[in-house]
């Protein structure tokens, strides 16, 4: 590391630029120990606007962004750096693979020229120095004094565009990745399965949906198993070493919400801390998973999230992220939809998406009253009727039977526990049941329901 001393100043020293360039250094390098002990990993972008309308014309364009190389050099363009496009055309040689695109600058050269002298900044391009300076000084005013205007030359950060197959020859550069180009149809396009290195997390839109739909996740959940705290207590007679287990699940994922809630409400937020908050998810998870140890390890020692990478933010997230979803379906085996019917004065009727009707599936009628458990599960056998909306009425009519409901004593673990709640499984057989999947609706008839009766159709999938 070029670690520059400090200056002895004193009497009578006559003052050469090489004393103004060796201070100028020295206090650069003291930011090196922030840089380097701070935080891991503290480089990339902090903003970055890539002009999407030039990929298609094979140019890369960076309209705007905020950087930090490994060395330490700080870029903001437009500001202290020069940018120029560059085509791409001749480059992507296999076109069926992405295209990874870096930023670079010169390292610092201890016993070498690192600055150009250029009429304009158009042809900054064509040095090979970390810096340029206009030719021409440019007036500034005394900002102190308020004295006339006097003459000061710049210094200008050359940033340059490379592609990943340079990389061999720019040793002699600082280096960023900072975008991977793929063809979609006729189209070039910036990849959505690649994070450049951040300096926060909301330096990416992609890395903000990871965690905020991770954050979704687990509110979603959350919420199922709140179903499993009783009204009057857990410490209720009914509730049972299932609903314990999941009152600890429910426990874990209350005690990290609002971790997750609190990186994305600071935008300045290191990667690095989230990603420890996920694995710290991930591990307290485990303990609820058979195929899944607290170091994310399947039971044959595959590893489903790897270690932290600035580099490969894309693959870090996305892998914690899918295991996640994969704890907490091991976690929770609650209903993946749960529909209230609603009483329209006639009819106890609730709408059906689509995709529940997944082959697989279990429907369940979950009946909440105070009225006797046993006087509603013998009327539900004997005198209530489902069916589809349309098909209700002519069964009525017609005195015919309708959906299978049927009484479960006992109710399925997936399912929440409630008090004064009846369960009841539909047979999903048979032609009334065809005209509820093809109407895509359930309609259910009582003719001297309670007038508090609740009732809900929840719907569980295949384990």
């Amino acid at each position: 590391m070029d670690t520059p001393r400090p200056i002895f100043w004193h009497q009578g020293l006559f003052l050469q630029p090489h004393h103004f360039q060796m201070l100028e250094r020295s206090f650069a390098t003291q930011l090196h120990p922030f840089f380097r002990y701070q935080c891991p990993s503290f480089f990339g972008m902090a903003a970055l606007d890539i002009q999407k309308a030039a990929l298609n014309t094979h140019s890369m364009y960076i309209m705007s962004g905020e950087f930090v190389f490994p060395d330490g050099t700080y870029a903001v363009h437009p500001g202290n750096c020069t940018i120029s496009p560059r085509s791409f055309e001749n480059s992507w040689i296999e076109g069926g693979k992405p295209l990874k695109v870096f930023l670079g600058v010169k390292k610092w050269q201890k016993d070498a020229g690192n600055v150009s002298q250029i009429d304009s900044y158009e042809e900054a391009f064509k040095h090979n120095t970390r810096y340029v300076t206009l030719k021409n000084p440019e007036w500034v005013p005394d900002m102190h004094g308020g004295s006339t205007d006097g003459e000061v030359k710049f210094l200008s950060h050359v940033l340059k565009i490379f592609w990943e197959s340079e990389l061999d020859e720019l040793g002699s550069f600082s280096l960023l990745p900072i975008a991977e180009l793929v063809r979609d149809g006729d189209q070039i396009v910036l990849s959505q399965q690649f994070i450049p290195p951040c300096l926060c997390i909301h330096a990416s839109s992609h890395l903000v949906r990871i965690i905020t739909e991770i954050k979704n996740q687990l509110i979603f959940r959350c919420r199922q198993l709140e179903e499993y705290k009783q009204d009057r207590g857990i410490q209720s007679a009914t509730f049972g070493s299932k609903d314990m287990v999941f009152l600890m699940a429910l426990r874990s994922l209350a005690r990290h919400i609002p971790g997750l809630m609190h990186v994305l409400e600071t935008e300045s937020v290191h990667p690095w801390h989230v990603y420890g908050l996920l694995r710290q998810l991930i591990g307290e998870l485990s303990t609820f998973s058979a195929h899944i140890n607290a170091l994310g390890e399947e039971n044959d020692g595959r590893q489903t999230i790897p270690a932290y990478d600035h580099t490969s933010l894309w693959k870090c997230f996305s892998s914690a992220q899918q295991c996640i979803a994969r704890l907490l379906d091991e976690i929770t085996a609650g209903p993946d939809y749960i529909h209230l019917l609603e009483f329209d004065g006639t009819f106890y009727t609730t709408d059906i998406k689509p995709e529940a009707f997944t082959s697989g599936n279990r429907f369940y009628l979950v009946l909440t009253s105070e009225d006797d458990t046993a006087d509603i599960a013998e009327a539900m056998s004997t005198l209530a009727k489902a069916s589809s909306r349309e098909r209700l009425p002519i069964l009525i009519a017609r005195a015919l039977p309708g959906v299978g409901i049927d009484h479960l004593p006992v109710p399925p673990q997936e399912l929440p526990r409630r008090p004064q709640s009846i369960y009841f499984a539909l047979n999903q057989h048979g032609e009334q049941w065809n005209h509820v999947v093809q109407s895509k609706n359930l309609s259910v008839y009582w003719d001297d329901a309670p007038p508090d009766l609740t009732m809900e159709l929840m719907i569980v999938g295949r384990t």
